[in-house]
């Protein structure tokens, strides 16, 4: 596994795809879009959206796999 992280914007559009299969990549997404572009709460809907799906998946597996 790679240490090292580099902004989206110096990766090949192929790249990009297979970097947004990770919430890192959705969370980054979204506190670039905030801090450096000075976005507010509904330039980063789709990113919210998708980091809500990515927890709610996550919920239902441990829901599954962990029960006791």
């Amino acid at each position: 596994m790679p240490d090292r992280l580099w902004p989206m914007e110096i990766v090949s559009d192929s790249m990009r795809i297979v970097g947004h299969v990770t919430p890192t990549a959705w969370a980054m997404d979204f506190l670039h879009q905030l801090i450096s572009y000075g976005g507010g709460p509904r330039d980063v809907l789709v990113e919210t959206a998708v980091l809500l799906g990515f927890a709610a998946g996550s919920n239902a597996l441990a829901a599954k796999f962990f029960r006791c």
